[in-house]
C-alpha cells in the first residue's frame, strides 16, 4: 500500500501545476542564486482545463525548447497525460503548442493512460525523451515505468520497441526499486560516450520496515536503449543520492524525487532533485526543498548546497518546490522548476540561475 501512495503523491503532485507565460523581476537570494519568479503560470494559457508540469528544458540556438507533460484535469479519476513542446527565445517567456508531440500508447500498452515527466537529451543529431509511463493497472496502483522514444526533430517520435527500458523491482522491500520507478533525468556525457539516466526509486527501510524511503538511482547506456544499473561493492542497485533522517518517526517517508543532472565544461556532475518529506504517512507528503550535489563521475555525489529553494515560505511555491530541469550555458547554472500552494490554490513554473564560480 506505501507503494502505491509513494507513486500516488508523485502523481498528484502533478496534477496539481499549470502554466502560463509570465516574465517576472528578478531576486537575489542570500546563497548566490537569482530566482526569476513564475516564468510560465496556470490560468491564462489557451487550453484552461489542461494542467502542465515537468519541464525538460533544452538550449538550442539562441534560445530554448521545453518538453513537459500535460493532461485535462476534469476528470481526475482518469486523467489521460500526453507530451507538449514549447520554445522560449531567452528562457523566461514561453509559447507552448497545443498539439500532443507523444500521446499514451493504445489498448493494453504498458503506458495506455499516462506519459509523464519527460526528460530531453540530444546525442548526435537524434533527441531521445524518457518518460514515466502508467497503464490503467499501473496508474490504479501508483507504479509507473521508464520508457524511451527517439526522434529527428523533436516532434514527431517514435517510441522504442524495448520499452520500458528501465523498471522496478518486486523481490525485496528492503532493495531500491521496489514497486516500480519514474521520474527520469536524462544525460548525455560525450567524452565517456554513455547516456546516464538518473531517476527516482524507493524502498522500505532495512532498519524499520514502516519508514518509507527515496533516493536518486542511476543506469547507464551505450546505446539509449539497454541499460544497465550502476550497483554499490556488495552487487546492489546505488543509491547516488540519498540522506538518511536519523530517529524518523514510525510511518514517515522521505528521500529525493525528481532528480536533473548536467555536466559543465569543467567536466563536474551537476545533480539536482526535490526532498521530499511526509512526516504522517504518504499522504501528507511534500517537496520541500531543492538541492544540489556535485561528482567528477557522475556515480559518486558529494551534496553541496541544501534549500536552494524551499517550500513553506508563504509564496506561491508554499505548499511543494520540485522537478528542476537545469542547463549549464555561458558560465551559469540555469535551473527551472516547478511549485505550487493551496489556498488559494496555484501552481507554476519558474527559473533561477546562479554563476558557475560562484
Amino acid at each position: 500500500m506505501e507503494v502505491r501512495a509513494f507513486y500516488g503523491f508523485l502523481r498528484v503532485i502533478f496534477l496539481l501545476s499549470a502554466l502560463a507565460a509570465l516574465v517576472p523581476a528578478q531576486t537575489i537570494l542570500p546563497n548566490g542564486w537569482t530566482d526569476y519568479g513564475e516564468v510560465i503560470r496556470m490560468g491564462e494559457q489557451v487550453a484552461p482545463y489542461i494542467v502542465w508540469n515537468d519541464p525538460s528544458v533544452l538550449a538550442e540556438g539562441s534560445g530554448y525548447r521545453m518538453w513537459l507533460s500535460g493532461g485535462d484535469a476534469r476528470d481526475l479519476s482518469r486523467i489521460r497525460v500526453s507530451v507538449y513542446n514549447a520554445i522560449s527565445p531567452d528562457g523566461r517567456a514561453w509559447t507552448v503548442g497545443m498539439t500532443p508531440v507523444l500521446e499514451p500508447g493504445p489498448g493494453n500498452a504498458w503506458d495506455n493512460l499516462r506519459i509523464e515527466t519527460p526528460s530531453v537529451v540530444r546525442v548526435g543529431g537524434v533527441y531521445h525523451m524518457y518518460y514515466s509511463g502508467f497503464s490503467e493497472q499501473g496508474a490504479a496502483q501508483g507504479i509507473s515505468q521508464i520508457g524511451h522514444a527517439i526522434s529527428a526533430d523533436g516532434l514527431r517520435w517514435t517510441k522504442d520497441p524495448a520499452n520500458p527500458v528501465v523498471s522496478g523491482q518486486n523481490t525485496n522491500s528492503r532493495a531500491w526499486g521496489f514497486g516500480g520507478v519514474g521520474e527520469p533525468g536524462a544525460l548525455y556525457d560525450p567524452i565517456k560516450g554513455y547516456l546516464y539516466l538518473y531517476y527516482s526509486g524507493m524502498r522500505y527501510s532495512p532498519a524499520n520496515p514502516t519508514i518509507g524511503q527515496a533516493a536518486v538511482l542511476l543506469a547507464r547506456s551505450r546505446d539509449g536503449s539497454r541499460f544497465q544499473a550502476v550497483k554499490d561493492s556488495w552487487g546492489n542497485q546505488k543509491a547516488v543520492l540519498f540522506q538518511d533522517l536519523p530517529g524518523v518517526i514510525d510511518h514517515a517517508w522521505f528521500g529525493y524525487t525528481t532528480p536533473s543532472a548536467t555536466i559543465t565544461p569543467d567536466g563536474v556532475f551537476h545533480l539536482f532533485a526535490s526532498f521530499m518529506v511526509a512526516p504522517g504517512g504518504p499522504s501528507t507528503a511534500r517537496c520541500a526543498m531543492i538541492d544540489h550535489a556535485v561528482s567528477s563521475n557522475g556515480v559518486d555525489f558529494t551534496l553541496t548546497e541544501q534549500g536552494i529553494l524551499a517550500a513553506g515560505r508563504g509564496d506561491w511555491k508554499n505548499q511543494n518546490v520540485r522537478a528542476p530541469s537545469v542547463w549549464g550555458r555561458n558560465g551559469s547554472l540555469m535551473m527551472w522548476y516547478a511549485g505550487d500552494r493551496e489556498a488559494p490554490f496555484g501552481a507554476s513554473i519558474a527559473l533561477a540561475t546562479r554563476p558557475l564560480s560562484y
